[in-house]
């Protein structure tokens, strides 16, 4: 056997920003990263569908509450309670030693792109990155241009630790999807048939869904279980988005649309898992390699109110797509991420108006 095997059969496509990581593993992340965040360990609530965005249930179909695609775990699946950082949700496949954990996340664009991701997925498991003319012969490809939802599935077999992945894009929204589950082989060989199936059943929400009346006054509701929220002004021609994901609590569109960025705030009820992390994240999306200590990384900072906040500005490793990213804790504990990721130029055109973004915004408590 090759020591990279891919799915068999027809296959579909795929956070980052896990996440993002976020990103986890990784995210995408907006936003998926370095390092999973800790598994829940509490058993899911066992009853009726799982939802996306909302605590519990054991497989069954989502709900579009998290942006413009939705999707149907297999019924022998348990999702989850609970939000995790950079995820839309999470589910456990399977039980005793060959469980599995597989997550699902959402991040603007296309986080670097499909090379960039899977090198990042190497590189997580000890294998060399592949080049521009390799990739492609190591994943499986669903869908044509045109489709309404496509990408790309694989398995990835490290020495000892394995991944089975998904990158899914659709034209409905600027976004990219990921299914991520990382196991030993006996793992990944015990539901690889039902993770392919779990890729497969993305598809756009029907239009019903999002027929509803979306208030512009920026009046949030707090997402994820986060008490507070934010008075935020951004310019006057940023457009307000819907939310890629349940734990966001503002996205709005930046810059010509031929170049589109994105801006996205998230809270937290801690500090995210702290600076290194989400850098390394941050940086994870971009394809730039992850740093060993968070002083190697150059950051700046700002004030926001009363609060100290940081910043940090990263280009990625091919010089098209850059992110800047600030977090600001507040006194109740939180800490607000503000992340303005797209392309270089736009990024370094609209970085001054984001930084105003930042330190206009206040908060308010529990």
């Amino acid at each position: 056997m090759q020591s990279e095997r891919w799915f068999a059969g027809v296959v579909v496509a795929s956070a980052w920003a896990l996440m993002l990581s976020g990103c986890e593993q990784e995210e995408i992340r907006l936003y998926e990263a370095p390092k999973d965040p800790p598994s829940v360990q509490a058993p899911p609530a066992a009853g009726g569908p799982a939802r996306s965005g909302m605590p519990g249930g054991a497989g069954g179909a989502s709900q579009p509450t998290a942006g413009e695609l939705t999707w149907t775990a297999p019924a022998s699946w348990e999702r989850l309670p609970g939000e995790q950082p950079m995820r839309l949700a999470t589910y456990l496949a399977g039980e005793g030693e060959r469980q599995l954990e597989v997550a699902v996340s959402a991040f603007p664009g296309d986080v670097g792109g499909e090379l960039a991701n899977i090198n990042r997925w190497r590189d997580q498991l000890g294998l060399p990155p592949l080049d521009a003319s390799q990739w492609r012969d190591h994943a499986d490809r669903f869908g044509d241009d045109g489709a309404p939802v496509r990408g790309w599935t694989m398995r990835i077999d490290g020495e000892e630790q394995g991944m089975l992945a998904a990158i899914i894009q659709t034209d409905v929204a600027d976004r990219t999807w990921f299914v991520r589950a990382m196991g030993d082989p006996a793992q990944l060989d015990a539901h690889e048939a039902d993770v392919v199936a779990f890729a497969h059943s993305f598809t756009p929400a029907d239009a019903h869904d999002h027929d509803h009346d979306h208030d512009h006054d920026h009046d949030h509701n707090p997402p994820g279980g986060v008490a507070g929220g934010a008075s935020l002004s951004p310019p006057a021609d940023w457009r307000e988005a819907r939310n890629a994901s349940a734990i966001s609590y503002a996205t709005y569109h930046v810059g010509p649309v031929a170049r589109e960025a994105v801006v996205v705030v998230t809270p937290m009820n801690d500090d995210g898992g702290g600076l290194l992390l989400n850098v390394n994240m941050w940086r994870g999306t971009l394809g730039l390699p992850a740093l060993d200590d968070v002083d190697q990384q150059p950051v700046e900072r700002l004030t926001v109110g009363d609060q100290a906040a940081t910043l940090v500005a990263l280009d990625g490793a091919e010089g098209e797509v850059s992110v800047v990213a600030a977090m600001v804790p507040t006194d109740d504990g939180r800490t607000w991420f503000f992340r303005l990721s797209g392309p270089t130029e736009t990024v370094h055109a609209l970085r001054d108006a984001f930084e105003r973004f930042v330190t206009t915004a206040r908060f308010t408590g529990n």
